[in-house]
């Protein structure tokens, strides 16, 4: 009781931690990067709202004016690309406290309490990791491993920096807490997969690596459900639907065209893998190979008499990309195959100072990530990295080893989540796509941080 009692008060010791801190680091980031610098052309460039934040803010822009313009809903905002559900609950929060995002020269404005955004992020996160732990406290073997576990998801660097950030990330991790929380409930009834459903298309609305996660989902419930599997996944199957209903719906108003997937999805590969697959097949060097994909492009373009004016010539310019790279891999599967691996090791490194780096470097500077400064930390972040994996590997080796059949399912509900994210986004190599896994595999790294301590409390007395 008494060891109860302390695991308990160290966990709401680290939650209080992590937001306390989160909160801080909300105000210190957007009090100094709160601001334009000129960049390298000599243009104007905000140090935070760039990049794919730049993307969710116009986004956000345009969705508020809209509203404010009479527009339903469904009519407002932009088609879906990188979010569909960040961009609108940025102009949700600014029509509530009566704020505009842009000025009248059409620049982001300034000091319009960019801040409550990410503060919002920080209570929200902390708020689900709570319910996280008031799932698995009783269902692990050991109160210390569950300590151990949240000291992990409080604190953890690579984790804690995206609370204060304005990307989606925080948002996301929240909600994989919460769908995480969901497989620890091991009796249930059938209409909770309803909302199981449901959430995976609110987690898909956010972030759209999430379309095909129903599938390790429904792999998972096949193995333990086995003939009882048929309701549930018609339940899923209903809950989901009707997300994704919504989305596309809102997408034919923007576009006159239904579709689930954003367009620009399918041209991701086209651009940062096509060339090195040409210059594998040809055996050309990478400018070559980038010079010869232009030239199909512009010549297909000039055979089907593009008009990137007309947004359904758009369209077949994205499709077309989409076949030119699924037609490069198929004489390139070998070589795809080692590349993914590559980039996927380079994107399980934790890049702990992701957040400040996006907003110091200037990106408008050709080749910037070679420059003599740009990770000039790689080496010690690779070691940290080293050491968390080590340290979950073997809470991995011990849950098989010696951890009752719940938490051998979840084991494999783990492994099975993490092999779906490192799929679908580690070819990328970028590390804030990667984070998605830390919040699984915290279970092994509780059990193995507990067993090491256990080993060292021994060896002390």
């Amino acid at each position: 009781m008494e060891n109860k009692i302390k695991s308990e008060n160290l966990v709401y010791f680290f939650l209080i931690i992590g937001l306390v801190y989160s909160i801080y680091n909300s105000f210190y980031d957007t009090i100094k990067f709160d601001k334009y610098f000129i960049n390298s052309n000599g243009g104007k460039t905000h140090h935070i709202l760039r990049t794919d934040i730049n993307a969710y803010w116009k986004d956000a822009h345009k969705f508020k004016s809209d509203i404010k313009s009479g527009k339903t809903i469904t009519e407002s905002g932009a088609e879906y690309t990188r979010s569909f559900l960040y961009p609108r609950l940025i102009a949700i929060y600014y029509i509530l406290i009566n704020e505009e995002i842009k000025n009248e020269d059409g620049d982001y404005k300034l000091k319009n309490y960019k801040v409550g955004i990410p503060l919002i992020q920080s209570l929200f996160y902390y708020f689900c990791l709570f319910l996280f732990y008031k799932k698995i406290v009783n269902k692990l073997q050991s109160k210390s491993t569950v300590a151990f576990i949240i000291l992990f998801l409080s604190l953890e660097p690579n984790i804690i920096q995206y609370h204060s950030s304005y990307w989606t990330e925080s948002l996301y991790l929240s909600l994989l807490l919460l769908f995480f929380s969901f497989f620890f409930q091991e009796k249930r009834k059938n209409y909770s997969y309803f909302f199981l459903g449901l959430f995976i298309g609110v987690m898909y609305m956010q972030r759209n690596v999430s379309i095909y996660l129903i599938l390790p989902v429904l792999f998972y419930l096949l193995i333990y459900l086995k003939n009882k599997i048929f309701v549930p996944t018609l339940y899923i199957f209903i809950g989901y639907f009707i997300i994704l209903s919504f989305v596309g719906y809102s997408n034919y108003k923007q576009s006159k065209v239904f579709y689930l997937m954003p367009f620009h999805q399918l041209t991701i590969h086209w651009h940062y893998v096509a060339t090195k697959l040409i210059s594998n097949k040809l055996k050309i060097n990478a400018e070559e190979a980038e010079k010869k994909k232009q030239i199909d492009l512009n010549d297909w373009k000039k055979e089907n008499n593009i008009n990137l004016d007309n947004y359904e010539d758009v369209r077949k310019v994205y499709k077309y990309k989409n076949r030119y790279f699924l037609n490069l891999l198929k004489d390139n599967y070998f070589f795809y195959a080692k590349y993914h691996i590559w980039k996927s090791f380079q994107a399980l490194v934790f890049s702990v100072d992701a957040v400040k780096s996006e907003y110091l470097n200037d990106k408008t500077v050709e080749r910037y990530w070679s420059l003599p400064d740009f990770d000039k930390y790689q080496k010690y972040k690779i070691i940290y990295s080293f050491f968390i994996y080590l340290i979950s590997l073997i809470g991995f080796i011990l849950i098989l080893l010696k951890g009752n059949s719940f938490e051998k399912k979840i084991a494999f509900f783990v492994v099975l989540i993490c092999l779906y994210f490192v799929a679908a986004l580690g070819w990328v190599g970028t590390g804030r796509y990667m984070v998605t896994n830390q919040i699984f595999f915290s279970i092994f790294f509780g059990y193995g941080l507990n067993f090491l301590y256990t080993k060292i409390k021994q060896k002390v007395k």
